[in-house]
């Protein structure tokens, strides 16, 4: 058969059936469900996809209440910013008043005891002691007869009570005191009293 047979032929069979055909679903990116933008799958709205209910960006993940940006954590109640942490009523910046001192009349006896150091500050006498002991816990009261010695400034005198109830132990034990003198004031109206103890003479100003 000659070519030109051959083309008319194909030329029939053209005009026969027609050059349409229909077209069979692909497999391709932008069709039907199962592919990339479709329901079910990465881009879309129903649920088990990145972007639904029970991913990472709804309610139970960790931008919801129950993690930590939310009551419990550190930044609420109960953590270290709150009441009850250090940084509230209960640190160690106030000011802690020794035992007052007391009006004792007469002025009862002490037991022995060494004075190794005494100091005012603020309102508060400050003492070191050493005393024989060290077997039970050992008394300390601040007295005085309530006595003032008129002059400028008034002057008083003050004496430390020891007991030692009982301790026969022989060991050295050195022990810190303090003691609230703020009661004193009435007895100087000028804010200045002079307070005499164990030998030693101190101004106390308030």
């Amino acid at each position: 058969m000659s070519n030109a047979l051959r083309l008319l032929l194909v030329l029939a069979l053209l005009l026969v059936h027609g050059t349409g055909c229909d077209r069979v679903p692909d497999d391709d990116d932008d069709s039907s469900a199962d592919d990339d933008d479709s329901a079910g799958d990465d881009d879309s709205a129903p649920l088990g996809d990145d972007d639904t209910a029970g991913d990472d960006d709804t309610a139970g993940d960790d931008d919801t209440a129950g993690d930590d940006d939310s009551a419990g954590d550190d930044d609420s109640a109960g953590d270290d910013d709150s009441a009850g942490d250090d940084d509230s009523g209960d640190d160690d910046d106030s000011a802690s008043a020794g035992p007052a001192l007391q009006v004792c009349d007469p002025i009862p006896p002490s037991d022995p005891f060494t004075l190794n150091s005494a100091s005012i500050s603020g309102d508060n006498l400050e003492l070191s002691v050493t005393y024989s002991g060290g077997c039970v816990v050992h008394g300390f009261d601040l007295c005085w007869s309530g006595m003032v010695m008129l002059s400028l400034p008034p002057q008083v005198n003050i004496s430390l009570i020891h007991e030692n109830n009982n301790d026969l132990c022989d060991a050295l034990p050195t022990e810190a005191l303090s003691f609230d003198l703020s009661s004193l004031h009435s007895a100087a109206s000028q804010g200045e009293i002079v307070i005499h103890f164990e030998g030693q003479s101190l101004n106390y100003t308030f």
